[in-house]
């Protein structure tokens, strides 16, 4: 079973679980201009032949990079030639966005690039299609891959989409010969607008909060949902922040026994696979390789949900068994056939790590959540804007069993001077309505106590810590 969460209170989040279990989550930004997935008439700036990039403007703050594997090809780019490109990857930290001049355009069924033939999703066999569609055409200069959700699709709509994803190309090579850039060709999707077509084929249901984007839903895909009404957040009332909020953790325990360690740098991610007290049925090898394939299943499932992209290592408990050694391969790539972006995973090495590669899309959900460490300069804190969240969904779970008109919340101490600078902001973010705050800090809790003031000897203790008389 396959359900869509749509956030829209705080900023729009859009989350999947499959059986239960939480899989991906999105953030989309409501002003983001340029999304992986748009085209984009950009302008050539330069070359970098060590780097065997060219670099583009695309219209955004910094400049595109297109990483050119023929390095011979850097000769064809010069500097104010106009190009399309496809946005592969949005901008994060110090990079701009990574583009790519072999342009497609993305359907719910098919997917056009330039060229001729047809080509078909790892995920279907290529003779199911043909049984329940017949031999479907090709579409004049373009090359065409058929996406999982064309097998339960009729054979109508593929065409439909077809000539409209065909009129849609044909517009956008149109403006890129006449156009001048840096401007945007074609693409205004949403991130929504992706995450829908993505999970489209086994979609069973679709929760939002505002009446706004079920309509959208609605007009824009046929597709009903559910409106919740509740004043809890719907992310925290279908349990979806507690998992959020663990994300930061690096540590990650297995359900049979064992545990994931998840670190990143600036150049990769790493897993390392620990056995712990984990016991297994039979010899070691046995063990280890049980211990490895529930492993792998979760390693998937938190690069997934976490959007690690790039180089991913993980470092599997070692075993010596190629038969077992193969079995944990097909394991991860078996789960790597879940997920939407275009990954790969490699044979294990010598010393038992098994590297795999990712495409992003979008930025990580750290990036959202978390803020700088004021020590180690590293994101690994919760933010101030995602903390004030997290306040105002526990103060309305509280007010759920309990109309109390008293509260203390002690923050963490590196929060003062923000908070202090602009108390009535503070107010209005967690919702506290005609409800008493009472405001304390402390060093000694990562990130905010709340406690309801029941009695009224509790309430005399705090009452010189009151912000909102």
């Amino acid at each position: 079973m396959k359900e869509i969460f749509i956030e829209d209170s705080w900023t729009r989040r859009i989350a999947v679980k499959e059986d239960g279990v939480l899989t991906e989550c999105h953030f989309e930004e409501k002003d983001k201009g340029i999304l992986p997935g748009n085209l984009i008439l950009g302008v050539v700036k330069n070359t970098v032949a060590s780097l065997s990039s060219v670099f583009i403007d695309i219209g955004d703050v910094k400049n595109a990079y297109m990483f050119v594997q023929d390095k011979a090809r850097l000769k064809d780019f010069r500097e104010g030639q106009g190009i399309l490109v496809e946005v592969l990857k949005e901008k994060s930290g110090g990079k701009g966005a990574k583009v790519t001049d072999k342009v497609s355009i993305a359907g719910k069924y098919i997917v056009l690039s330039i060229g001729k033939g047809i080509t078909y999703s790892q995920k279907i066999e290529p003779e199911a299609l043909f049984e329940k569609h017949g031999n479907l055409k090709t579409v004049d200069g373009y090359r065409v891959l058929y996406r999982e959700a064309s097998l339960e699709a009729s054979r109508e709509d593929i065409l439909e989409e077809a000539k409209e994803l065909k009129a849609a190309f044909d517009e956008a090579l149109r403006k890129a010969e006449n156009g001048i850039g840096p401007r945007k060709i074609f693409g205004d999707e949403s991130v929504l607008g992706r995450v829908i077509r993505d999970n489209f084929t086994d979609l069973n249901l679709i929760y939002v909060d505002s009446e706004e984007t079920r309509d959208h839903l609605k007009s824009e895909f046929s597709l009903p949902s559910l409106l919740h009404r509740d004043p809890q957040g719907l992310f925290d009332f279908y349990g979806i922040e507690k998992d959020i909020v663990k994300l930061l953790n690096p540590k990650v325990t297995l359900t049979g026994g064992g545990n994931l360690v998840i670190e990143s740098t600036e150049a990769m991610h790493v897993i390392d696979v620990n056995s712990a007290k984990k016991q297994g049925k039979g010899n070691r090898e046995d063990s280890s390789l049980e211990l490895n394939l529930a492993a792998a299943a979760e390693a998937v499932r938190q690069i997934r949900l976490r959007n690690l992209f790039g180089i991913i290592a993980i470092d599997f408990v070692d075993m010596k068994d190629e038969d077992s050694r193969k079995s944990l391969l097909q394991k991860v790539s078996d789960e790597l056939m879940r997920d939407h972006s275009k990954s790969t995973a490699y044979p294990l090495t010598e010393l038992g790590i098994m590297q795999i590669a990712r495409r992003g899309r979008g930025l990580s959900v750290r990036s959202h959540i978390s803020e700088k460490c004021p020590c180690c300069g590293r994101d690994q804190l919760l933010s101030l804007e995602y903390t004030l969240w997290l306040i105002r969904n526990e103060l309305k779970r509280e007010l759920k069993s309990a109309d109390v008109r008293d509260f203390h919340i002690s923050l963490n101490e590196r929060f003062r001077a923000r908070i202090e600078a602009d108390i009535r902001g503070f107010i209005d973010s967690i919702d506290a309505g005609d409800r008493r705050i009472y405001l304390t800090f402390s060093g000694t809790h990562e990130h905010f106590i709340l406690e309801p003031l029941i009695f009224g000897t509790q309430v005399r203790d705090k009452e010189k810590y009151l912000i909102n008389p």
